[in-house]
This record gives structure tokens, C-alpha cells and sequence, in this order.
């Protein structure tokens, strides 16, 4: 006997509709009671599966317990690489940390593990990046970079607010900033005075003791360091910035900033630049002066201690008693360029001051024919190019030199000097005050702030020429009394 399971064929489509039509008015029946009575709770099965509380079904969802937010942990390790070598210290309380680690880098005898700081992530509801952890703090560096490898992190103002609290805690620590954080110290760009000025100031940050100790009074360490960056020394001092910056201390960011732009530092000359000498040794103590002099004031200084020494010369000989030998090294301004002149010159035979002493034998060696025949023997092309360059010394170079000299003894308080132009391109002679002391004032090569409205450097040869006008003009030469005609302004 077969037997139909379905007691609704499918092929009786009208009782089936009018099944579904009865079924249908009877909950709608069922749920307009309910809400009389107000028993209709459409959201009761769901709150008995979602709501913390059974005994608060009340058809909204709204008692459900609230999802926590990310939070940060601190953690101070004795071993920050392998924590469960040493202690760790673990809080939410970054204060509680920063006082835990200051107890373990205190401890000489923990040093050894390589101490080290950071921050734990907590995200209860993100089971992928919760517990992610992140080194801070390794010994006495502040790694601000390591955020630079989790990007998730470094996006959170929590972290960033916790690597400052943790700068400001260890000021001595060097820092390494995150990429997005760009920390300048100087100026983008630094001409030779201001490098020389934070040189200086980070020599006596770094070692205040040691800098004052080897202070010369004497000497502007200001002045020394500017002229020496004009003249392509920088590099000089890029050993003293590799040191400060391996010592990992509080200055070393500024040496790295530092050490970056003495890389990239191209000298500048300043138009009023003048020439100064350093002398290198000298016999006499007292002559053995430290800094850059000013050449016409040592000019003057070395003049007349030669003419003391040469008269007490032995008048049966006419041997002086008594010479003083002085190496130097004159720096003096051409175009674009500090040039360098070294010498030697010999105090006491009577052949007066530096600049006097170098025409001797610049004179001597373009006349004498021991010393000629000497040069030609080194082939024709040498011998021209040798010529030339000391003609080129004994007509411009010296004179231009000994220019400074005269400006100075003629007038010691002011003396006329920088050249202006005017719009028509006529030259006038602008006053300018030069000091009447050896040493060079803060400002290294510069007499005077202002600069030259003509941009293009003088070279040496034009220089001489306008040295000599003002010379001129000094000595009245222009002056109708004396008979010649005044010269146009």
C-alpha cells in the first residue's frame, strides 16, 4: 500500500495558496494581541543569545558589554632581547616603567645584558595585532626609528605621546626620531661664521671642561674655525663631529646635522675680506702669538722688532747679534677664493716687516742667476710658467698685500675702502671703519655688516687698483694744493 507523506500535494496549487493565506492572518492576529497586551518582544531570542544579562531581555539591544579599547603596556627588561634572561618589568603606568629602568641602567652589573624599554600593544578585540611589541629604549639610545617598521603603530597619537614622555625622561639619551618626525637644529643653509659659531658652541656642550681648559684668550675660536672653513678646511673638523656622534650622548644629533653640512659647505669670500696671517713658529716666544692677525698690524709689530735687532748688530761685522726666524702662512682674498702664501722670514737683518722681507726674495729670485739657471734646468715649459708666477707676485700680489699695510698705518681708526656701484657704474668710496688691534673681531674676514651691492667678486689685480686710489686720495694727491685735480665721485 503506498503511502503519501505529504498531507499538501503540490499539485493542488489553489489549496496550498489558501493554506499559506489562513497561516499568514493568523499571526498577524497572533502579534496584534500580543501588542495589546504588550507582549510582542520580536528581539527576545536574540537578547537571550547576545545581552550579558538574561533577567534585562527587554526587546533592545542595548545592555550588551561595551568593547574595549586599544591600550598601551610599558615593559622595562633587564635583557631586552632575550626578556627571559633577566627581569621584566610590565605596567600600564609608563611613570612605574620609566623609574624601573632608571633602577636597572643605574646597576653596573646588569649593563652587560643590553637593558632596554618599550611598549607592549593591547587590543583585546584584534587578536592579530594584540600583544605586538616594540622596543623603544635600547640602553641609553632612544630608538624613536623602530616605529618606522610598524606602521599600524606609529599611526596611534597614544604611541607618539608615550615616546615623548619617554624623551623628555632620559634628556641625555641620544634620540632617534621616527622618519615622519623631521627634528632640524640649524638652519638649512649656514654660511662659514655661523657653522664656525655652532662648531664652537658644540665643542663647549660636549666638554665643558676640556674646551675651557684649552681656551686661548687670545684667540677667537670663532674667528679661527669661519676662516679656516673659507680657506677648505672643513674637514678638518669632521673627526671631532665622528666622535661626538659615537659617544651616542645628548649632542650627537647635533653633530650628525652638523657633520652633514661641513660635507656640503662650499667657501664663501665676503667682499670686504682682508688678509690676515698666522704665524705657523717663530723663535721668539713672544712673537709666537696664536689666532689670525691682521697683516698689517703684524706687518708693523714684525717691522719694528727688526729694526730693534738690527741695531745692536756688531758695527765691526755688521752682523746683528741676535735673528729670529717666523714661518706664517697669509691668507688673503681673491675672486671667489682664499688664497694661501707661506713664508719665512729671518728678524733682525734689517730688512724690515713680512710683507717687506717677501719682495726681497721674490726680487732675489727673479734676478739672481744661480737660481734661474736652477729653474731652466727643470725645461722650458716650467721655467715660463715659474717666471710667471713670480712676476705676477712681484706686480700684483705684493703690492696688493702691502696696500692693506699702508690703509692701516695711514689710518689707524678709519680709513676709506669698500667700493659700491652705482647705477651708472660709477665707483665711489664708501667710509668704512677698520680696528686698530692685531686680531680679527667676531665676524672672521668681514670689517663692517654690510655687503657689497655688486655681486660679482674683484679679482686681485682690481683690488690693487682701488687700494691704490684710496691710498692716493689718503695722501692728498688729489687735493687742488697740491696741484693735481680731484677725482670724480
Amino acid at each position: 500500500m503506498r503511502v503519501d507523506m505529504n498531507p499538501i500535494r503540490l499539485d493542488k496549487t489553489g489549496a496550498l495558496e489558501e493554506f499559506l493565506e489562513k497561516s499568514d492572518r493568523y499571526l498577524d492576529d497572533k502579534t496584534e494581541q500580543m501588542k495589546a497586551r504588550g507582549e510582542y518582544k520580536p528581539l527576545a531570542k536574540v537578547e537571550e543569545l547576545e545581552e550579558a544579562n538574561y533577567n534585562m531581555i527587554d526587546n533592545v539591544l542595548n545592555n550588551m558589554p561595551p568593547k574595549k579599547e586599544p591600550y598601551l603596556e610599558y615593559y622595562a627588561a633587564e635583557c631586552d632581547e632575550y626578556h627571559s634572561l633577566g627581569k621584566i618589568y610590565k605596567s600600564t603606568n609608563l611613570d612605574e616603567i620609566l623609574a624601573k629602568y632608571w633602577e636597572i641602567i643605574d646597576d653596573p652589573t646588569l649593563s652587560y645584558y643590553g637593558n632596554g624599554m618599550g611598549i607592549i600593544y593591547r587590543d583585546p578585540n584584534d587578536t592579530f595585532y594584540d600583544e605586538a611589541e616594540v622596543s623603544l629604549v635600547s640602553r641609553k639610545s632612544i630608538r624613536g626609528d623602530s616605529l618606522d617598521d610598524v606602521a599600524f603603530l606609529a599611526a596611534f597619537p597614544m604611541v607618539h605621546e608615550a615616546l615623548e614622555k619617554i624623551v623628555e625622561a632620559f634628556p641625555d639619551f641620544r634620540y632617534y626620531p621616527p622618519k615622519e618626525i623631521d627634528v632640524h637644529y640649524y638652519p638649512e643653509k649656514m654660511n662659514a661664521d655661523e657653522l664656525a659659531a655652532a662648531l664652537d658652541q658644540l665643542a663647549e656642550d660636549f666638554d665643558h671642561y676640556d674646551y675651557h681648559d684649552n681656551f686661548s684668550p687670545e684667540e677667537d675660536m670663532v674667528e679661527t674655525v669661519a676662516l679656516e672653513l673659507r680657506c677648505g678646511y672643513a674637514h678638518r673638523y669632521i673627526p671631532f663631529l665622528k666622535d661626538i656622534i659615537d659617544e651616542e650622548c645628548e649632542e650627537s644629533p647635533r653633530a650628525e646635522e652638523l657633520l652633514e653640512k661641513l660635507k656640503a659647505y662650499q667657501p664663501e669670500i665676503p667682499e670686504t675680506a682682508v688678509p690676515v696671517v698666522r704665524i705657523n713658529f717663530c723663535e721668539d716666544k713672544e712673537m709666537d702669538i696664536s689666532g689670525y692677525q691682521k697683516l698689517g698690524s703684524l706687518d708693523e709689530i714684525t717691522a719694528k722688532m727688526d729694526e730693534e735687532l738690527a741695531s745692536l748688530a756688531d758695527p765691526k761685522t755688521g752682523m746683528p747679534e741676535k735673528t729670529v726666524q717666523m714661518y706664517f702662512t697669509i691668507y688673503y682674498p681673491d675672486r671667489d677664493q682664499m688664497q694661501e702664501l707661506k713664508g719665512k722670514i729671518n728678524i733682525g737683518d734689517g730688512n724690515g716687516g713680512i710683507v717687506s722681507q717677501l719682495k726681497n726674495q721674490n726680487e732675489m729670485k727673479l734676478h739672481d742667476e744661480s737660481w734661474l739657471n736652477y729653474q731652466k734646468g727643470k725645461g722650458e715649459e716650467s721655467f715660463q710658467a715659474y717666471m710667471a708666477d713670480l712676476t705676477d707676485m712681484q706686480e700684483h700680489v705684493l703690492p696688493y698685500l702691502q696696500s692693506f699695510c699702508s690703509l692701516e698705518e695711514k689710518a689707524p681708526e678709519r680709513v676709506e675702502g669698500a667700493v659700491q656701484l652705482s647705477v651708472d657704474g660709477e665707483k665711489k668710496l664708501a667710509e668704512r671703519a677698520v680696528s686698530d688691534k692685531g686680531a680679527l673681531k667676531q665676524g672672521s674676514l668681514v670689517e663692517g655688516k654690510k655687503t657689497m651691492e655688486k655681486k660679482e667678486k674683484k679679482s686681485i689685480h682690481e683690488r690693487l687698483k682701488i687700494n691704490k686710489e684710496i691710498i692716493s686720495k689718503q695722501q692728498g694727491k688729489n687735493s687742488k694744493e697740491k696741484g693735481v685735480e680731484p677725482m670724480k665721485e
